[in-house]
Formats: structure tokens, sequence, C-alpha cells
């Protein structure tokens, strides 16, 4: 893991391509080739190092704060693993403005609860302080040994949001395939902030969102950055939240 400064604690969606919901294959995908696995792997990960070496070198006031999703491939268990780019103004003030780059596998929902997103922390930048500014040799470097310890990957198909579902409801996220007719998964719930006025907090928008098919037309995943508003002490703002989620048919 890349740190710089203090460690960090843990747009309209992307439509893709249409494509209409295939039966179960009977057989297993082939095993990935080595070269194969390991250009999923690199994919986008030297721009996204770039914004973070850009970011932590940069002084004065920063205009923009990027964030961005890159779905990198599904294991051989139906987890779908993907990278976020997240830059944070830090409107709340509990941190400082930072640079945050994960890579993450996400395993399939459960009785209806989405597990949490298992990450590793590829580098963290809090802008603004001193300190040696990374490189994108070592940041490409570290995010290829933590997308490796996710094993080999195979890629899926892109699908239409029409497909996969993402929306917003009382601020409360939530992700529906309808063609698998599993019940609707809540990604983000909204809350109630009773010591000020029942305010209340969740997502604002989706920022991101990339969704595929894995690769056996089993599951069905959609990976993220939402937009949620939100209150520290005194001080409200939004701020970024990277999510993911699979649904598989039942019986996966």
């Amino acid at each position: 893991m890349v740190v710089i400064g203090a460690m960090a604690s843990g747009a309209a969606a992307d439509p893709g391509a249409s494509s209409t919901p295939a039966a179960v294959a009977t057989s297993a995908p082939a095993t990935p080739s080595r070269l194969a696995t390991e250009g999923l792997a690199t994919e986008g990960l030297a721009r996204d190092a770039a914004v973070i070496v850009e970011m932590a070198a940069a002084t004065g006031v920063r205009e923009t704060f990027p964030v961005r999703v890159t779905f990198l491939g599904w294991t051989t268990d139906h987890g779908a693993v993907y990278r976020s780019l997240v830059c944070d103004p830090d409107e709340l003030g509990g941190r400082a403005p930072s640079c945050d780059l994960e890579t993450c596998v996400v395993r399939p929902t459960v009785g209806g609860s989405p597990p949490a997103p298992d990450c590793r922390v590829d580098a963290t930048v809090t802008l603004g302080e001193a300190g040696a500014v990374p490189t994108v040799r070592a940041i490409v470097l570290e995010g290829r040994a933590d997308v490796a310890t996710f094993g080999a990957l195979t890629r899926g198909t892109r699908v239409a949001a029409s497909v996969a579902q993402l929306a917003v409801e009382g601020m409360s996220l939530r992700f529906t395939v309808p063609s698998f007719s599993a019940p609707p998964v809540i990604l983000v719930a909204s809350t109630i902030a009773v010591d000020y006025g029942d305010e209340k907090h969740g997502v604002d928008r989706v920022v991101m969102a990339r969704s595929q098919r894995s690769p056996d037309k089993a599951c069905i995943a959609s990976v993220g950055v939402a937009s949620h508003f939100g209150r520290y002490e005194s001080v409200s703002g939004y701020y970024p939240v990277p999510f993911g989620v699979v649904i598989c048919r039942a019986g996966i």
C-alpha cells in the first residue's frame, strides 16, 4: 500500500451495451490465461496512478476531485473485481482533502443482504500535507500485487441500465435485476439524524456506475460511486461512497 499523509478509513450510470438475458451455461468457463488475467488487472491502473500523483503534487486550490471506477473482471466463484479512484474535497471536515485508490472484490448477495466489498488499498494520499509524492510505478506495482490476491479473472459482458437497475429512492440506493426475479437489494440505506431535527442522510445520486454479466451468464454486478449527504458534528455536506453488488440467478 502506498501511503502519503494520513491513512484513509475504510454522471449518470453507464448504460453499456444492450443484451438479452441468456440461460445459465452448462459448462464452466475456460481457465483464464496468465496474460489475459494480467491485462485485466492493469486496465486503467497507470491512468489512475497518474491522477493520484498529479493530485498529490499539485499546490494551491484544487478545482476538481476525480472519481472513477473500473470493472476489472470476475473471479471463478462469481466475485466482481473492480478498482475505485475517489478524490474527496472533504466538505464535512472530518479528514482533509484526499485521494484513495482501492482494488476490491464483492461476492454474490445471499439472503437479500449484500456483503461488504473486500478491498485492498493501492494508494492513499492526504492532499496538502508535506511528504514525498508517490511514483506512478510504485502505485502500479502495488495495484498489480493487490489484484493478484483475488486470483485469476475473466472478462464479463457489459449490460444496459435496464438490465442492472440502480435507483435512488428516499435517499436509499437500490439495485434490481428484473430478469432474475430476485428482490431488490438495498446497497446504502438512508438514516435519520434525530439530534439535528430529524435530518435525513443518504444517497443523493449515482455519480458513476459500471455493470457486467458474468462469463457464465449466472450473475450480474454493478460497481460505482454514489454521492452521499451526511453530517460531521455541526457541518453537513456531500461525500463520495464507492459501492459494489452482485446478484445471481436462483441456485447459484
